[in-house]
């Protein structure tokens, strides 16, 4: 079961073994076939929608999508 991150795997303790895991921040190549990702975290960044936007309608699989608020800078 494919799921992909804005984060690389290393960086988030816990996260089950069962699962594959891509990184990708919206800006990357894609990890690997959209076709085949169950659950999908948003990249955290400004214009993240116009990168969903490519992705989404080839995620024939996808069963939950998280979208982050961009991230603050104080």
């Amino acid at each position: 079961m494919a799921v992909w991150l804005p984060y690389r795997q290393e960086e988030i303790r816990g996260l089950p073994d069962a699962l594959s895991y891509g990184y990708w921040d919206g800006s990357t190549a894609l990890p690997g076939d959209p076709g085949e990702v169950r659950f999908l975290v948003s990249p955290p960044v400004p214009g993240a929608e116009r990168a969903l936007g490519r992705v989404l309608a080839g995620m024939r699989r996808l069963e939950s999508s998280s979208c982050s608020a961009p991230a603050m800078t104080t």
